[in-house]
């Protein structure tokens, strides 16, 4: 034991290496969990294919976008932008104008009048 612990040892009246080690704890064991239904299960499995298909239908579609050129992509945005708002021909509506802040509403503050000068 270190010197510097020595008065640690003094105090409690007995060295650490003196003392029997503390017993392994041992973890309980893992419960299964409560079997599911039938419905659950072919639920899970019918989501699971689902999930799956997406997946190679994304993929296949990656592959398609991937081969567009940068001006072919920017007209198919546009009309997935249109057909998403439903406005045919027209063009997205612009935002309306963001309210100024309380701080910087309405006309400046006027300036104090020049101070008279002294001679």
């Amino acid at each position: 034991m270190a010197p510097m612990f020595a008065w640690i040892a003094r105090l409690f009246g007995a060295a650490p290496a003196a003392r029997a080690p503390a017993p392994a704890r041992r973890a309980a064991p893992a419960a299964s969990p409560p079997p599911r239904p039938a419905a659950a299960v072919t639920a899970a499995a019918e989501r699971a294919r689902l999930l799956r298909e997406a997946g190679e239908i994304h993929r296949a579609k990656r592959k398609i976008l991937d081969a567009l050129s940068d001006e072919d992509r920017a007209k198919l945005v546009s009309m997935a932008i249109l057909a998403f708002l439903d406005q045919k021909d027209q063009p997205p509506p612009q935002p309306p104008p963001r309210p100024l802040p309380p701080h910087s509403a309405g006309p400046a503050p006027a300036s104090p009048p020049p101070r008279p000068r002294r001679k």
